[in-house]
């Protein structure tokens, strides 16, 4: 969750394709508001 705005990143439209847009929205916790680190 994003402290200043109160919003969770997510993938729009829970969209599973390469380069989906990610945007900030309302908190649910859905698996499109998982997140993992990755090192790359």
């Amino acid at each position: 969750m994003n402290l200043n705005s109160g919003m969770c990143l997510e993938i729009a439209d829970w969209r599973t394709d390469n380069g989906a847009p990610a945007r900030l929205w309302d908190c649910h916790y859905g698996a499109n508001q998982q997140w993992s680190p990755w090192r790359v």
